[in-house]
Parts: C-alpha cells; sequence; structure tokens
C-alpha cells in the first residue's frame, strides 16, 4: 500500500528541510488520523475486551488535548465507496483466497470478534468494530468533557454520516456530509485538511499516498497554515526515544512540511502536480513503475531534469500533453547512467496504459477529496481501467481526459 517506499528515502535525501525525522517546529491545534491502520495496530491477547479496544484508540487523542489541541478527527474508510480502479490491488492483497471462518464477531464492552486477524479482513466484522469504536470514543470524551473546554472530536467513515463529539454531546455534523461519501481515508483527510485550512494542522498516517495528495491540496488551495504529515513507520517501541513533541504518541516517524516540500519543488524548478505525477509514476495501488531497471531515486532525478510541463492542475482545470510526457520520460530514461533502464513495455503492462492510470491518480488525488467521485471520474478505458477496474489498453488513441472543475466542488 502507498507509495514505492523509496520515494520516502528519495525525499529525504532531497528536499531534507522539508522531509526528515524532526517534530513540527509549532504546535499544532488539529490533528486528523486515519484510523484504519491504528486497527490493525491493536493486537489483543486471550483477556482483552472491546473496552481495551477503546481505550488503545482514546489515549492518543487525551494526550493530543492534554497538550493543547483542539480539534481531533478520526477517518476511517467506507469500503463500499471506494472506487473500482481499487479491484486489482484489492486482488494482489487478498487474491480468491476464502476469509478464515469467525468464531466471533460480536464486539462490545466484554468481548472482541474472534480470531482478531481473520476478524480484521472481514470487512462486515471491521465495520461493526468501526461503530462500536466510535461510540466508545463518544463515551469516554462524556466521561472527561468537563476538562476539556473547547475542544471536539469528529468521527467519518461509519455509519454513511459524520459524527461531531464535543461539551454538548455527540450529534450528526451534517455540514460535514460529503465526508461520508469519501470512499478511501486518505482522501477524507485531504477533506478535513480544508476544513481546517486557517488552523495548524498535523496528519498522522502510515500510507505514505497522503504526501502527494496533501502536496496537491495545499497546491490547489494555496494554503498558508501550516500543515505537517506524521508519517508513521512502524518500529519497536523498546528501539526508540522520545521525540520530545507532547501531542503525538510514541512511536517512529518522519514529518513531511507540505508547504516548505512544495516551495523546494518549486524552488527546484518543477510544477507540484508534475512532480506528485513522476512520483506516482514510480508505482502506487493503480500504477506500476513506468521506468523500469532503474531505481525510484535515479527515475526520479533525471526525469527532474528533463520536466515535461505538460501536466497542468489548477482550482478549475487539469490538463495532460501525453506527447510532452511520454517525451520527457524517454529523455529520463536515455540520461540515465544505466543502460538497461527502459519505459516500461511488458505484455499487457503497457506504458501507455500505466501513463494513463497515472493520470487518473493525480486528478482523483486532486479533485475527489470534497465528496462522491465525480462522474468525470470514474474508470474508464481513456483512463487506462476496464469495468472490472482491471487495466486495459482499449483506451488507447483516445485523447487523455481534461478536467473543468466546477470552484467548490
Amino acid at each position: 500500500m502507498g507509495l514505492h517506499p523509496d520515494v520516502k528515502k528519495y525525499l529525504r535525501v532531497r528536499f531534507p528541510t522539508a522531509v526528515n525525522g524532526v517534530v513540527p517546529p509549532v504546535k499544532c491545534e488539529v490533528q486528523i488520523v486515519d484510523l484504519m491502520w491504528v486497527l490493525f495496530k491493536f493486537h489483543p491477547n486471550d483477556l482483552s475486551s472491546g473496552q481495551d479496544l477503546v481505550s488503545f484508540f482514546w489515549r492518543p487523542i487525551e494526550r493530543f488535548f492534554a497538550a493543547g489541541g483542539l480539534v481531533y478527527v478520526c477517518v476511517f474508510d467506507a469500503p463500499g465507496l471506494v472506487p473500482i480502479a481499487k479491484a486489482e490491488e484489492h486482488k494482489r492483497r487478498y487474491g480468491g483466497v476464502a476469509p478464515d471462518p469467525l468464531e466471533s464477531d460480536v464486539c462490545d464492552d466484554e468481548s472482541l470478534p474472534r480470531p482478531w486477524h481473520a476478524a480484521l479482513a472481514n470487512p462486515k466484522t471491521r465495520a461493526v468494530m468501526c461503530r462500536y469504536i466510535t461510540a466508545g470514543l463518544a463515551r469516554k470524551f462524556s466521561e472527561t468533557s468537563q476538562t476539556l473546554p473547547g475542544c471536539s472530536v469528529y468521527i467519518s467513515g461509519t455509519s454513511n454520516e459524520v459524527r461531531r463529539i464535543d461539551a454538548a454531546g455527540t450529534a450528526v455534523a451534517t455540514e460535514h456530509a460529503a465526508a461520508a461519501l469519501i470512499g478511501e481515508g486518505d482522501l477524507a483527510v485531504a477533506y478535513w485538511a480544508q476544513q481546517f485550512h486557517a488552523r495548524s494542522t498535523v496528519v498522522r498516517v502510515l500510507d505514505s499516498d497522503e504526501i502527494p495528495i496533501l502536496q496537491l491540496r495545499a497546491h490547489i488551495a494555496k494554503r498558508s497554515s501550516p500543515l505537517f504529515i506524521w508519517l508513521v513507520t512502524p518500529k519497536r517501541d523498546e528501539s526508540m526515544t522520545y521525540h520530545g513533541y507532547d501531542a503525538m504518541p510514541f512511536e517512529g516517524f518522519t514529518c513531511v512540511d507540505v508547504l516548505e516540500l512544495n516551495a523546494e519543488v518549486r524552488r527546484a524548478g518543477l510544477r507540484v502536480e508534475e512532480f506528485c505525477f513522476q512520483i506516482i509514476c514510480q508505482k502506487t495501488d493503480f500504477v506500476d513503475k513506468v521506468i523500469t531497471n532503474l531505481g525510484v531515486a535515479p527515475s526520479l532525478t533525471a526525469l527532474e531534469k528533463n520536466a515535461s510541463h505538460g501536466i497542468l492542475v489548477t482550482a478549475s482545470a487539469a490538463s495532460c500533453d501525453s506527447v510532452l510526457v511520454r517525451k520527457s520520460f524517454s529523455k529520463a530514461v536515455l540520461s540515465a547512467k544505466r543502460k538497461r533502464a527502459e519505459i516500461r513495455d511488458d505484455s499487457g503492462h503497457d506504458s501507455e496504459t500505466e501513463f494513463r492510470r497515472a493520470w487518473w491518480t493525480l486528478c482523483y488525488w486532486a479533485f475527489a477529496w470534497s465528496g462522491a467521485l465525480p462522474a468525470t471520474l470514474q474508470p474508464r478505458p481513456a483512463y487506462g481501467f476496464d469495468a472490472t477496474g482491471a487495466r486495459t489498453s482499449a483506451g488507447r488513441g483516445q485523447p487523455y481526459p481534461t478536467l473543468s472543475v466546477t470552484l467548490g466542488e
């Protein structure tokens, strides 16, 4: 899941002032967390109960508020709304193997679904757990609400609605109904980052896709308030030292200063959107690596020196000059020191299909953050997807889709 693992290494070397292991230099008022990976991080023992599960989720929230935070946003995936473009990635992850049978799918104060890993692999059972966690967090907040004046928790991705929890109690946040229509948690995170665009914000995630997603959001919206990604690096607790940032759990991490990263990309002579496109072409859930037999770092270095200027994304439009883009990648391959480097042209995985899927991914990340997937972004052959979400070259020869976006969508 996420970007090619070597992308983060490249970013830390190429843009060390923006991507590093240093904590955010400011206290953040808002924290947004993609909770799906946190659910997988919980490891119960035979005596663990639902109360232990809720406490596991509550402790980081309590820590954040104790450090002076004001708004904590919990984001879950909404599986039924994930675009069909994810089909091949899901097949790679889960294959055609039937999930292990569950001994129990009960999640309450005394019980957890068993066996745990089989329960996590079951979408229906995960949904039950997410709803239980939501109710449990509301209860935890109410128990301590007198000590949390001005604080609030939002939870999206469960029960087709967004819940707001504050000193007044728990209510449906109808003003954020659009967030309930977003399938993937990474994009829901981008939605919430936009809602708090005027406040210093830190986003805690495991999935590195969040880097280009928030780069695009900050670029398009011309954000000026601090925005940081706390990209978690799974490590054993005993291998770490205290990082000095009281608002965040004790864990390994890489900090990405999104605004500084965008500024450094522009200083390097690249458009932010083209840089994100180049990263996507190194491999994501939707795209296979376009340049083969060449590592991520040398690929991105060569592309930086051979920018196409053929990718344009603004708040109201997006266009791709495919001729310029392909020429840019061809020049990058020729300038690489590795003789075997080439643009992908394997049977069934031709580069034209990958370029189209990369273009869809860029547009998806740039414009599908504000609600239901727009009709213009439904996967289709011109984007390199067939009706089942699988790769297809049937769109070869069709122009790359150009988007015209209504402001505010």
